[in-house]
């Protein structure tokens, strides 16, 4: 009976289809709700859905219908209920404003109602409403004009049908088509929906995927068709910016980039604040780092005049010292990924950045420290041939710099430079049970003195070979396994580079630095040890000129220098010297400055313990001598000199 009142409503014409109507809403208002009357009163529901659906969407009398049906779903009636759920689909579009209340409504029933019959209809309405949805974009689906798109309609329902099961595959399927049509807005309007979902993921995979597509989308559509789901995808955008995953920060990041290519500067008022905003904020680096990586992306889409515009201010920050530390970690940043995006204009900057990367090397922050290795790293990597010029200067000079944190950022930097030229790998284990063992090949050691010449080289491996000394351990292991990993045969450089390398002993020897002069002495006492007898001539004679010195510091720095080569040369050697090296302390035990005599005095007492009862009588002899000879000198000056050096 209820498919022959559905076939007489179809043939009833539309002017009689108000008399009908009114019967129907007399008998759902007049019937009562007993268990007796569920078939009829249902049959009456499915016969004014299907009248309603007959009548003009902007029809009066199609908006009380479509709630008079919402309010019988609260029937306790399971067929009461379908039939509702059966009708309320296609009269669902006659009501597109009110559905966001309606569903709004249905849920506060579903969750928050104490009576069963209205959570059961309120599940009903939910699912009249979606399938309604689903209709629609079903008729989406059949006016897509993108035949790529159109052959994957299927995967793209079911994954607005499904979105918790369904997303991921659904943009594994949009990653792997390859569009040769432009996308057009009916395609849109099943795209967009499944990568706003999907921003929200929970999966890394996923919200990594929703970002190459958007990425991929403004080249493949219009601007203007995209340009409505915006407010929707950016919120999803800016929180994968921060996501902890690199690769995800990553992919969005260049999906901003597309974005503000596609765009323009209309992407400034949305976004542009909020990066500058996050670039500097206080909550943690993933933050700083993600919006540093998105900015940089943006300002490529906008143009190299936006870079040019910009880098004056951002290198005005990163230079100051007056600002928190936040805020200068996160435009150092802007050196890390700057380079990537504009590779061949932002090397004009390069001699700009290089003090304020060197200078933050040594911050007291550690999470800035590690920002301003990073982007002396991307130099290095990106502009090896500029870095040789203007970068490698700066690290020669930071390998001695008194601050044990950029010595140890220097020698890091300076290593990946030379793997850099090399073409070698820093990554392998240097770790053996000898020092000198060597890891380096001939051709990767000459390529190195090409791109340096044989005068920088030599100063860097110097640097380097002084740095295996240094007091700071970090320091000391770092230039060990650069040294380990580019020289392949140790006592072969050091003989190339002896001149060099010991005109730096020297200076250093000579420095005001008490560590710096420690650190000389120990690479003075380390080639002592290596070389033995073929050094020792040449040291000598150097460092007796050294005495000489107008500077007290050069005049104490040859003393220390001495007391290192006692404690590192055999007893038979230092006899073998010690005719030359009586002299040389005895003339610093008469200087006239008391730090000089005293370093004096402990090269003595190591010379004292080093030679042999024979030899150590000669050195006691010479020594009373000239006691005797102080003695009797009426000048109370030198007097003092001698008795504050004593030491035996």
């Amino acid at each position: 009976m209820l498919a022959v009142g559905v076939a007489i409503i179809d043939k009833t014409p539309k002017e009689n289809l108000h008399n009908l109507l009114e019967i129907f809403q007399k008998f759902l208002n007049e019937v009562d709700n007993s268990k007796e009357t569920d078939k009829v009163r249902a049959s009456v529901v499915v016969l004014t859905g299907s009248l309603a659906g007959k009548l003009d969407k902007n029809d009066p009398q199609v908006k009380p219908i479509i709630i008079k049906l919402i309010e019988t779903l609260s029937t306790p009636s399971q067929m009461v209920q379908e039939s509702v759920a059966f009708c309320l689909p296609a009269l669902v579009p006659s009501i597109k404003d009110e559905i966001p209340t309606l569903i709004e409504n249905l849920f506060k029933l579903l969750l928050d109602s104490d009576n069963y019959g209205e959570k059961k209809g309120a599940a009903y309405g939910i699912a009249a409403v979606q399938k309604a949805a689903n209709d629609a974009l079903k008729q989406i689906g059949y006016v897509i004009g993108n035949p790529e798109i159109q052959e994957i309609v299927p995967i793209l329902l079911s994954a607005l049908d499904d979105p918790a099961n369904k997303t991921q595959k659904c943009l594994e399927t949009m990653l792997n088509t390859k569009f040769v049509h432009f996308i057009d807005a009916p395609s849109l309007a099943l795209i967009m929906p499944v990568i706003e979902r999907a921003f929200q993921a929970r999966s890394t995979k996923t919200r990594k995927m929703a970002a190459q597509i958007i990425g991929n989308m403004y080249s493949l559509t219009d601007q203007k068709d995209l340009a409505p789901y915006l407010p929707a995808i950016i919120p999803g955008i800016k929180q994968s910016l921060l996501d902890p995953v690199p690769d995800v920060r990553a992919a969005t990041s260049r999906a901003l980039g597309a974005m503000a290519k596609g765009i323009g500067d209309n992407i400034i008022d949305d976004v542009l604040p909020w990066l500058m905003k996050t670039l500097v904020s206080d909550t943690n680096s993933v933050d700083r780092s993600g919006a540093a990586q998105g900015l940089s992306e943006v300002i490529g889409g906008l143009g190299r005049a936006k870079l040019h515009k910009l880098m004056p201010d951002i290198i005005a920050t990163t230079e100051r010292n007056d600002i928190e530390p936040n805020v200068k970690d996160g435009y150092l940043m802007l050196y890390i990924y700057l380079p990537i995006v504009f590779p061949q204009d932002f090397s004009q900057y390069i001699g700009k950045i290089i003090h304020p990367i060197l200078h933050a090397l040594a911050d007291e922050n550690e999470f800035v420290r590690e920002t301003a290795f990073k982007a002396g790293q991307r130099i290095v990597n990106l502009y090896a041939s500029s870095a040789i010029q203007l970068l490698l200067p700066e690290l020669e000079q930071g390998l001695f710099n008194e601050n044990w944190r950029i010595r140890y950022s220097s020698v890091q930097l300076l290593g990946d430079l030379l793997y850099k030229i090399s073409g070698v790998s820093g990554k392998m284990t240097t770790e053996t049970a000898s020092e000198d063992d060597n890891f380096g090949t001939e051709k990767s050691f000459k390529a190195i003195l090409s791109a340096l010449g044989e005068e920088r080289r030599n100063r860097v491996l110097s640097g380097l070979y002084i740095g295996r000394l240094d007091v700071s351990l970090s320091v000391r292991q770092a230039s060990l396994h650069v040294w380990k990993i580019i020289v392949s045969n140790t006592p072969r450089t050091l003989k190339e580079i002896m001149p060099t390398l010991f005109t730096l002993i020297l200076s250093l020897l000579a420095s005001k630095s008490y560590d710096q002069q420690q650190v000389a002495a120990r690479t003075l006492g380390d080639l002592v040890k290596k070389l033995g007898q073929r050094i020792l001539p040449q040291i000598i004679p150097i460092l007796e000129k050294g005495l000489d010195s107008e500077e007290a510091d050069q005049r104490q720095g040859v003393c220390i220098g001495l007391s290192e080569i006692m404690a590192s040369t055999s007893k038979e050697m230092v006899e073998a010297f010690v005719e030359s090296l009586v002299p040389t302390i005895k003339k610093a035990l008469y200087d006239q400055l008391s730090i000089v005599r005293q370093a004096a005095a402990k090269t003595f007492d190591s010379l004292h313990s080093a030679v042999e009862p024979g030899p150590r009588e000669s050195l006691e002899a010479c020594l009373t001598k000239s006691l005797r000879r102080v003695a009797s000198n009426p000048e109370p000056k030198d007097n003092e000199n001698f008795d504050e050096t004593l030491v035996i």
